[in-house]
């Protein structure tokens, strides 16, 4: 695959996924990190917060992008975690 090709694909899957679905995906893992390495109270909340607001995003995406959705959702279901 030629660069500009190569180039053109993520430019479409960039287009795909909502900015709000990706803010979400940051803040989630930031929290998680956060929380994993210090188990505050304050942390845990923070982490709890960015999981529902994630769990919110990830419906929207879902609903604006079904055949996306479905792609990941084959991929995730053909690589089980060991």
């Amino acid at each position: 695959m030629s660069d500009g090709q190569h180039q053109n694909n993520e430019l479409t899957l960039d287009a795909r996924l909502a900015p709000s679905f990706e803010n979400a995906v940051t803040t989630w893992h930031v929290a998680r990190h956060r929380f994993q390495n210090e188990p505050m109270r304050q942390h845990q909340n923070a982490y709890d917060k960015a999981t529902d607001e994630l769990g919110q995003a990830f419906s929207e995406w879902k609903a604006e992008q079904p055949e996306l959705f479905e792609q990941f959702k084959m991929f995730f279901q053909s690589h089980p975690e060991s």
